[in-house]
């Protein structure tokens, strides 16, 4: 978690102890304070209540880690009262999600493909189970949905929709890289090649 974080491009301190936790927090400005809830136990009740009472972090954007387990934590953002979901092994895209959420400002990403606005409705089948989203932008590299309720990051979706003035079905295998508070950001790693054709000329036709 430490190492996404870090790649995420934010200057990371770690504190074990609670003495010299409550002096930082008395102290020193934090864009974020993440509190260990199961390790802190009712520490961290008390930790979160300083945080929101001290002049210089009453702002910070407070992140409570619960329920983690062997390969999944849950990171709850305090001012939101909303709850991300994350899978080992944790990804900068994770942390970039959750902290633009709670809008912590982190580097922009580095966009390897050109997105464009696209409005169009998205079956998705997530295994588990079968909806279909509002789509907001497309890009040869993947998709940004609009879906309401718990999202998994790094679980692998199948999609299916069209594009305008074309009834050809695409079909893609993509990953939940991202999330933001209205938008999930699907990246496509299976995609057919007359699909990706059709998706290039798309992207081209709004860019001119």
């Amino acid at each position: 978690m430490q190492s996404a974080l870090t790649q995420c491009g934010v200057q990371l301190v770690s504190v074990a102890d609670i003495n010299k936790a409550s002096a930082l927090i008395d102290g020193e400005p934090f864009e974020a304070i993440f509190l260990d809830g199961p390790n802190l136990g009712a520490s961290g009740d008390e930790l979160e209540r300083r945080v929101l009472n001290s002049s210089p972090n009453k702002k910070a954007t407070v992140v409570m880690l619960t329920d983690y387990h062997q390969d999944t934590l849950r990171a709850r953002l305090e001012h939101q009262d909303s709850t991300f979901v994350m899978e080992r092994p944790f990804s900068v895209e994770q942390f970039q999600g959750l902290l633009n959420a709670g809008h912590v400002h982190v580097p922009p990403v580095v966009r390897k493909h050109a997105r464009v606005p696209y409005n169009g409705h998205v079956v998705c089948d997530t295994e588990h189970e079968e909806f279909t989203a509002l789509a907001e932008t497309l890009s040869e590299g993947g998709a940004g949905l609009l879906v309401s309720g718990d999202v998994t990051m790094d679980t692998e979706w199948v999609v299916s929709f069209t594009l305008p003035g074309n009834n050809d079905v695409i079909e893609a295998k993509g990953r939940v890289r991202r999330i933001s508070e209205t938008q999930v950001g699907l990246s496509f790693a299976k995609l057919h090649d007359d699909d990706l054709e059709r998706i290039r000329q798309y992207v081209a036709s709004q860019l001119h």
